[in-house]
């Protein structure tokens, strides 16, 4: 996949995150911009809703991406893998 590498991600950069909730089978894109790139974390706004997002470095390697179609190969990865897993109910 080709996902973000974190040492190029800067300040202004809009960016595609893969947001994964398997709880509640939720799977979407969403176009960020960048608001700020620390040593160990970022932040990045939804450009339609403003909701802003915080990122740890492996977690924003994992889920961001410059390219579309490698996001939505992510998402639908995620959705297979998902799918065979049982939730316990609490």
């Amino acid at each position: 996949m080709s996902n973000i590498i974190y040492g190029n991600l800067q300040k202004s950069d809009t960016v595609i995150f893969a947001r994964v909730l398997p709880k509640i089978g939720y799977y979407e894109l969403l176009d960020l911009h960048i608001v700020s790139v620390y040593e160990d974390y970022c932040t990045g706004t939804d450009l339609k809703t403003k909701q802003t997002f915080l990122f740890h470095r492996a977690l924003a390697e994992t889920v961001l991406f410059t390219n579309r179609n490698k996001a939505i190969e992510y998402l639908n990865m995620k959705k297979r893998e998902n799918k065979n897993v049982k939730i316990a109910k609490e």
